[in-house]
């Protein structure tokens, strides 16, 4: 009788494989990549995206970066820039260039422009290598409201401190006329703002606002051509209504009492019902 023998199957051999290694990443986070490069379903908890690196960047490399990287912000600074405003004198030397540069072409530089154009003693090697961090190094994203906050904080501070040196040197002179001389700069630096295209100044840009008022809509006719005829008061209605009533806008009657507020407003209100608009 044959003797019966167990089939033989191959050994299972062990393979060592070495995970691909990320430097910079923490041991927790090289686990959970290898275990996705190998098709092992990570944790619950894992992190698969690495996270990226917090730069050391104040509100004065800030200001530079947007000046030259956000069109929308950057033109609104271009005022703004002084080097005394700035304390590390590497931005000094930048904003310096930048002011140069302006005062020379009648325009503001480009990045590539600003870095050609240094020159090649120590100040300007330090500079040229501080504002190649400010450009090229990437940062985390930040809210644009944020930045904008940032940077209006900057040349709030800056700006408050400059005057309050100035009335400090005043009082020690005794310049009276110097400390009353300040205070619209005061103002001007507490209330520091990005925010210019709020809206328009109806009594430096009235004609600006009307002709934009007639391009989007036809005004509502008014009646008071009528009621000038009447009265004898010929130059009344271009006055009173700039030839008609704006749509989406707020028109007011001030006067004195008995002066006929009440009366005009229901002939206009007639006026407009008779011409085929809804009245209120």
């Amino acid at each position: 009788m044959e003797n019966l023998q167990s089939p033989t199957y191959p050994q299972p051999q062990t393979v060592t494989t070495q995970p691909t290694v990320q430097a910079g990443y923490s041991p927790m986070l090289q686990q959970q990549l290898s275990a996705q490069q190998y098709g092992i379903a990570p944790t619950q908890n894992a992190y698969l995206q690495p996270p990226q690196e917090v730069v050391a960047l104040t509100r004065e490399d800030l200001v530079i970066r947007v000046f030259f990287q956000d069109s929308s912000v950057g033109p609104k600074l271009r005022d703004c820039l002084r080097p005394e405003l700035f304390q590390d004198q590497n931005n000094r030397t930048i904003v310096e260039i930048i002011r140069k540069f302006s005062s020379k072409h009648g325009r503001m530089p480009t990045a590539q422009e600003l870095i050609t154009g240094m020159g090649a003693n120590d100040y300007a090697i330090q500079a040229r290598d501080k504002f190649m961090f400010i450009y090229n190094t990437p940062v985390q994203s930040m809210h644009q409201d944020y930045v904008i906050l940032m940077i209006e904080s900057f040349f709030k501070e800056r700006l408050s401190e400059e005057v309050l040196v100035s009335a400090a040197e005043s009082i020690h002179d005794k310049r009276v006329d110097g400390i009353r001389d300040l205070i619209p700069k005061l103002q001007a630096a507490v209330m520091f703002s990005l925010h210019t295209d709020l809206g328009l100044n109806m009594y430096t840009d009235a004609d600006i606002a009307l002709a934009k008022l007639r391009e989007q809509k036809q005004c509502i006719p008014s009646g008071i051509n009528e009621i000038r005829y009447y009265t004898g008061r010929p130059d009344a209605t271009g006055i009173m209504t700039g030839g008609g009533y704006y749509r989406k806008t707020l028109t007011l009657f001030v006067g004195q009492p008995n002066m006929g507020k009440s009366l005009t407003l229901c002939s206009e209100a007639a006026f407009a019902y008779k011409n085929g608009f809804n009245v209120l």
